[in-house]
C-alpha cells in the first residue's frame, strides 16, 4: 500500500486535509511523536508538521497499513 503523505496546518475540526473526510474514515496514528491522520477513503496520511526523518516516514506508512 503507498499511501501519500500531507503536512496541513492543524485544524479545529478533525478531517482529511485531501478529501474532507470525518469521523469513521479517520484513524488517528502516532509514532515517534509523531501525530497524524490516515484517512480510509482516500489512502492519504495527514501530519501537522514537517516530516524529516525516513524513518518516522516508513514508521507512519507501517502504521497506515495496519488499519
Amino acid at each position: 500500500m503507498n499511501a501519500r503523505i500531507i503536512v496541513s496546518e492543524p485544524q479545529k475540526s478533525i478531517e482529511c486535509g485531501i478529501c474532507n473526510a470525518k469521523d469513521e474514515w479517520l484513524v488517528r496514528i502516532e509514532t515517534h511523536g509523531v501525530h497524524g491522520l490516515f484517512c480510509k477513503k482516500c489512502n492519504t496520511i495527514t501530519v501537522f508538521e514537517e516530516i524529516r526523518s525516513k524513518l518516522v516516514r516508513q514508521s507512519l506508512m507501517n502504521e497506515a497499513r495496519k488499519q
